[in-house]
């Protein structure tokens, strides 16, 4: 069985020693337990490392000022001229993984565990998770955005994150977030 865990999982069960108090903590075990026999394929989402790698104090302004790397080239050809250009993530713009991240993410990788990439034109990237990403198949990406649009369509995932950001700005979501005030 696959499964894709959310943050406030994947901890507690790659790590259950850390979370002593918790009052489900046997629960956690078992998954781990089911992973490590391999009745369980674990997932997590890049996501978390991208978004929890940034303190929560610093991410509204560090997504407010995030620049993605935009390359144009231009080249003559037979008297025609010829421009392109590229959009992609920005690799020095993340801080990385703190300690926190960093301490649960060696015993998830031990585990087993394997990280989903869900690529996004110059969105950004985490350079201390580049090389763990899961490789999908185009069978499994074009099933990820197929269950992505089917989220949307519910109006949950991003949905509410979305209709704050035109509150503040009726072109661009992204930008109006980053208008909206701190709460």
């Amino acid at each position: 069985m696959k499964i894709t865990f959310d943050s406030n999982v994947w901890r507690k069960v790659a790590s259950p020693n850390n979370f002593p108090k918790d009052p489900i903590i046997e629960d956690y075990k078992q998954i781990r337990k089911a992973i490590d026999s391999g009745q369980i394929e674990a997932f997590i989402s890049e996501t978390i490392f991208t978004l929890e790698g940034i303190q929560k104090k610093n991410r509204k302004d560090f997504f407010r000022e995030y620049k993605a790397n935009f390359k144009t080239n231009v080249t003559e050809e037979n008297g025609a001229i010829k421009m392109s250009f590229t959009i992609g993530p920005n690799p020095d713009a993340h801080p990385g993984n703190n300690e926190f991240l960093k301490e649960h993410l060696t015993d998830a990788v031990n585990l087993g565990f394997k990280i989903i990439n869900l690529p996004r034109i110059g969105g950004v990237t985490n350079k201390d998770v580049n090389d763990l990403r899961f490789k999908m198949t185009q069978q499994e990406l074009d099933k990820v955005f197929s269950i992505c649009d089917r989220i949307k369509n519910l109006k949950a995932g991003i949905y509410d994150i979305q209709q704050i950001g035109y509150k503040y700005d009726t072109n661009s979501w992204f930008k109006g977030v980053g208008k909206a005030p701190r709460l």
